[in-house]
């Protein structure tokens, strides 16, 4: 299944950076940007807050979007992804000043000393582990790299109810599945937060083109307004910032 995964990510390295790893039907490219300042904007923040500098391991890394956000910020960054094929395209993303350093994941073990990583992070990785036995080991790989105090920030897709899609490679769970998996691999889960529904109005706006960048800031603001009111709505999804400690 591994295998079928990572030929799956190796096929769609051939689109645009942002598609191949974010929306591969964003022709135009709006809503992958919208999507991709997002994700970095709100990890450099908690990044900041925790006077995190590195080193960052960038799990499920793809083309480096995300890298090169945390590279440009000046930390180092070790990116970590089981396809070889998107590995290779992070050259298209431009030079990083020495400060990071990819790898290919093999699906079991990462790569990393035990206790050496400051903060591990993910964007829609962890959702595309369909087994909940794989993804604990996952986590307990992560919680192992991870040093004592630090955190893993993962945003990952929630929903109402647990939705399977094993053409796409997607399980997307409820908010109370995706922290007792945290919990189980022993950390502490102290933040949840949603940042955008999948489904909103204005997504379709931004994905024909039809709002400015300088925009962005203020819909994010939006729909997170909206999501801590509303939650996680039945016939929708979320991206949902976890913020977990290894004690």
């Amino acid at each position: 299944m591994r295998n079928q995964q990572r030929d799956h990510w190796d096929k769609l390295s051939n689109l645009p950076l942002n598609a191949s790893v974010i929306d591969t039907h964003d022709t135009l490219g709006s809503k992958n940007l919208y999507i991709a300042q997002l994700r970095t904007a709100t990890i450099l923040e908690i990044l900041d807050e925790q006077r995190r500098r590195g080193p960052i391991l960038d799990f499920g890394c793809g083309n480096g979007g995300l890298s090169q956000g945390l590279a440009t910020s000046g930390r180092f960054v070790v990116g970590l992804d089981i396809s070889k094929n998107l590995l290779s395209q992070t050259k298209r993303r431009g030079a990083m000043d020495g400060k990071a350093c990819f790898l290919q994941y093999d699906g079991n073990h990462i790569p990393i000393a035990t206790n050496s990583i400051q903060a591990a992070t993910t964007y829609v990785v962890l959702t595309h582990i369909l087994e909940d036995t794989h993804l604990k080991q996952l986590l307990q790989e992560l919680h192992r790299v991870i040093m004592p105090g630090g955190h893993l920030i993962a945003i990952e897709q929630s929903t109402y109810r647990r939705k399977l899609n094993r053409e796409t490679w997607q399980c997307r769970r409820p908010l109370k599945e995706w922290v007792s998996l945290l919990n189980s691999a022993d950390f502490h889960v102290g933040t949840v937060k949603l940042l955008r529904y999948g489904r909103f109005p204005t997504t379709f706006l931004v994905r024909l083109g039809c709002i400015p960048n300088f925009m962005f800031p203020h819909l994010h603001k939006a729909e997170s307004l909206l999501g801590s009111f509303f939650g996680v709505l039945p016939w929708d999804y979320c991206d949902t910032l976890f913020i977990a400690q290894k004690q």
